[in-house]
């Protein structure tokens, strides 16, 4: 088995948007956007996983080429912590006798990223001896707290936002080590480093409103490529 492997936690339930992981995007149920993704990579060849509780997506995962891994319903419902669903899956393949050091792990709410980031940010954190990563954007935005004090910056000696240097907002993805997974029980632990990405690899279908964007995003995601 391959020193990687990839895992992308896919429940059929949503509150917001019906069956959002088996919904089509702009041809593709959205599902399939990240699982096309990760094969494009090359990081995992053949080792990317989906965890579901569903049939339905189990036959959408293996029809695009992933394998499956079922989760029990105790860990499908809304309020389950992802990291619980990744430790699951990590658990079921190491009794299935597969040895992997790292874990990928990909929400398919944020269909819309690079390739050849992943590859990078995969190199990016062997180079740096580290134990985990995510991937992250830039929050280019002067943010207050509710009562109301500034908490990045000063607006009495407010910056140029080109001379700051902005903080950085998870996109949802990682990769982490089997072994810092399993003893800290989190996707994040040991020497943390991250990846900057695009803001679009951020982009999460949560609401209507977010599906409605994605539809024109997806349009031209695919006329333009990455």
């Amino acid at each position: 088995m391959g020193e990687i492997v990839a895992i992308v936690p896919a429940r059929i339930g949503s509150k917001r948007i019906f069956q959002k992981n088996i919904k089509s995007l702009n041809g593709s149920p959205l599902l399939a956007w990240t699982i096309n993704t990760l094969k494009k990579s090359k990081v995992f060849q053949d080792e990317i996983y989906v965890s579901t509780d569903d049939f339905r997506i189990e036959d959408l995962a293996y029809n695009y080429g992933a394998k499956t891994i079922s989760r029990p319903k105790r860990l499908a419902d809304d309020i389950v912590h992802i990291d619980e669903v990744i430790i699951h899956a990590v658990n079921t393949l190491k009794n299935m006798q597969k040895e992997f050091e790292y874990v990928g792990i990909f929400q398919p709410t944020t269909p819309f990223r690079n390739p050849k980031h992943i590859q990078e940010a995969f190199t990016h954190m062997k180079n740096e001896s580290a134990d985990s990563l995510f991937f992250a954007t830039e929050l280019n935005r002067f943010i207050w707290n509710r009562k109301p004090e500034p908490i990045n910056y000063d607006y009495k000696n407010r910056p140029r936002s080109q001379d700051k240097e902005w903080e950085l907002v998870e996109t949802g993805d990682y990769i982490v080590k089997t072994k810092t997974l399993l003893t800290e029980r989190n996707r994040l632990g040991g020497k943390i480093t991250y990846f900057i990405t695009t803001p679009l690899s951020a982009f999460d279908l949560d609401t209507k409103f977010d599906w409605k964007v994605a539809e024109s995003i997806a349009k031209g995601f695919r006329l333009y490529g990455t």
